[in-house]
């Protein structure tokens, strides 16, 4: 019986805390496997914080052309 985990991650511009990136891995508790990943960038609509960009390592040209914060919901699924 597989046992499922979902990890989270946000990364958030400064100083507002909008979000620029979704991130999510749903595995397998008992076995370590990775059964799907999730990667999203979202454009918060403001500067992309170039200190955000150092501790990421997202580009701030990856922050501009991904889609707005309303966009994102509609690209979520459960595999």
């Amino acid at each position: 019986m597989k046992e499922l985990i979902v990890a989270l991650d946000l990364e958030l511009n400064q100083p507002s805390r909008r979000v620029v990136q979704i991130g999510a891995v749903l595995g397998n508790v008992r076995t370590g496997e990775v059964v799907s990943q999730f990667d999203l960038k979202v454009n918060p609509g403001e500067p992309f914080s170039l200190r955000i960009a150092e501790l990421t390592g997202i580009s701030p040209q990856e922050i501009e052309s991904a889609p707005g914060c309303s966009t994102p919901g509609s690209r979520i699924a459960v595999p």
